[in-house]
């Protein structure tokens, strides 16, 4: 009986230990934290992909103040090719986050699965086209603001693919 009771001591002691070394998950009680974190990210996400053939130079500059580190390498890659191909084809691209859920809240990170929805209009034939597409973006906040840090794209083309590999 002794030896059972000292089992389950140490068998409890144990637990108690790795209960503590546990990482905390925020964004399954903090329902103002993960409104705040899906509010920015979204915003970040349709300010950085959203452009108007006429002025590429805003969504660039936008993408500048809302993306950090690898996520400005991983949207230089995806948005390389549209700077050349906006002017050329009169392009204005309108991106519309339609759903987004925090799957992890700690602090100062995060990740947000975004459901993006995209319409191209084609200005010199008034062409529309549109489509869909899944992103989970990892984000940190910085001066009081979340900004995307990560972006992985579900669906990416090899080309896209090619060239987000560059940024590992």
């Amino acid at each position: 009986m002794v030896v059972v009771a000292a089992v389950l001591v140490g068998l409890g002691v144990w637990l108690q230990a790795q209960a503590g070394n546990a990482r905390y998950n925020r964004a399954l009680v903090d329902s103002g934290g993960t409104t705040e974190v899906s509010g920015q990210v979204r915003e970040a996400v349709e300010k950085a992909f959203s452009y108007n053939f006429a002025d590429v130079a805003s969504t660039e500059k936008a993408a500048n103040e809302l993306l950090l580190g690898k996520a400005k390498c991983q949207y230089n890659a995806i948005f390389g090719p549209v700077k050349t191909l906006a002017p050329e084809q009169k392009l204005v691209v309108t991106v519309k986050a339609v759903s987004s859920g925090v799957t992890s809240l700690d602090n100062d990170r995060a990740t947000v699965l975004l459901f993006l929805d995209q319409v191209t209009t084609r200005t010199t034939d008034n062409q529309s086209g549109g489509g869909i597409a899944m992103m989970r973006a990892g984000a940190h906040k910085a001066d009081g603001r979340w900004k995307v840090d990560n972006m992985e794209m579900f669906g990416q083309t090899g080309d896209q693919s090619t060239e987000l590999a560059k940024c590992n």
